[in-house]
């Protein structure tokens, strides 16, 4: 890091941003400063880091994607929070950072970087290329494989740890909505913790659905061969459901979702996105509404209610068979909503249970949370398959009706 400033954190959000990016930050760089706030952050601590890694990479292919000439540094936002009478002896002046830092807790980080609005737009904006915040209301769901993340921080480099899952944002150039999303999975799989965009599209390139289009986004044979390149099973289900089994079809796409995030392994949710077309039909004064297949997130998570009403009234109240059958209810049938991040949105949000209707999907990628070579030895199962296949062993072989 080159630069330090350190302070308390801003009573507006809004007019802290606003002075810092030209843009005025995006809808999710305003929401990790929110969540931040939620989650108790006293202080933030903004530092100017010079751009390595991976973030390099993604950047130099940005470069040759655009011809354009690309920021040298990038900016950091960490957010702490002050112990238990801390607060009012925490002076800001001096230049002990380090022992101020010692004296909070770490609750988050943001990393923002300046990207080009378009290929030939000559406008920048700031974009997440990555954050983690941990803490508060949303540790209190069900969050399978948490990651822990590393960084120095402070005048002497001092290592702080973070736990919580990877969230970042497509540059909509040389990534997409599936660069992130594939991102955010692997970084809780992979031993290495995270991963190049650069290796996905290379991945993506290889598959027989040939060179990945960024401007269509990435295709689902595409985004089932990066997995399988990375050593992970894949299975989709949605669109099209010619490549479904007949029992397949009528699963509630809930039900994959809540498999795929039990298992560890998480799942990549694609819907289709409704929009006005800009063109009016004849006779017509009013816009047409459309669908296309145009966005992908990561849900990794989920939440219980256990007052949920539904299953006891069910089988007091609206069940047409003998009170003395033996009877199983799904344990998703307790989940209030589902977790996980949106590029567009930002990170940490919930999806309600029902608000995930099957025309508005167009795909659930599944992903078995455990090497290839491991699945098939010890029997590991994709939970589809699983949904699929438990009913009729519940009816057939134990008598209990679902």
């Amino acid at each position: 890091a080159v630069q330090f400033r350190f302070r308390r954190f801003p009573k507006s959000i809004f007019r802290y941003l606003a002075k810092l990016c030209a843009d005025g930050g995006n809808e999710a760089i305003h929401r990790c400063f929110s969540i931040a706030r939620m989650y108790g952050s006293t202080h933030v601590l903004r530092e100017k880091i010079s751009i390595e890694g991976f973030m390099k990479e993604d950047l130099e292919n940005w470069k040759r994607a655009t011809g354009k000439e690309p920021e040298s540094h990038a900016m950091r936002f960490s957010f702490w929070k002050a112990k238990p009478g801390t607060v009012e002896g925490l002076h800001l002046d001096g230049d002990n950072l380090d022992a101020k830092l010692d004296r909070l807790d770490l609750i988050g980080y943001m990393i923002i970087e300046k990207v080009g609005v378009q290929r030939d737009d000559d406008r920048f904006r700031w974009i997440v290329y990555e954050a983690v915040l941990d803490g508060g209301e949303f540790q209190r769901g069900i969050v399978p494989r948490q990651t822990t993340f590393l960084f120095s921080v402070g005048v002497n480099g001092k290592r702080r740890k973070i736990t919580g899952r990877l969230y970042c944002q497509q540059n909509g150039v040389t990534t997409v909505c599936a660069h992130v999303a594939i991102r955010t999975i692997l970084t809780a799989l992979l031993p290495d913790g995270d991963v190049s965009y650069r290796q996905i599209t290379d991945y993506a390139n290889e598959s027989s659905d040939g060179l990945l289009n960024m401007k269509k986004g990435m295709t689902s044979l595409q985004l089932e061969h990066v997995f399988k390149k990375f050593g992970f099973i894949v299975q989709s289900w949605g669109i099209p459901e010619e490549r479904m089994a007949n029992e397949e079809r009528n699963i509630p796409v809930y039900h994959c979702v809540y498999s795929a995030v039990e298992s560890g392994g998480g799942c990549l949710l694609g819907f289709f996105v409704t929009r006005k077309d800009e063109k009016k039909p004849k006779n017509s004064g009013s816009k047409t509404a459309t669908k296309t297949p145009q966005h992908i997130i990561p849900l990794f998570g989920h939440t219980f209610n256990k007052h949920i009403w539904v299953n006891d009234a069910s089988d007091c109240y609206f069940s047409a068979e003998s009170p003395h059958d033996i009877a199983a209810f799904t344990s998703d049938n307790w989940v209030s909503t589902f977790q996980g991040h949106d590029d567009n949105i930002g990170p940490n949000i919930y999806i309600p249970r029902f608000f995930i209707e099957k025309s508005e999907v167009s795909t659930v990628f599944s992903i078995i949370p455990v090497k290839k070579e491991h699945a098939v030895a010890q029997g590991y199962y994709n939970g589809v398959d699983v949904e699929r296949v438990a009913p009729i062993w519940l009816i057939n072989y134990v008598g209990v009706r679902v």
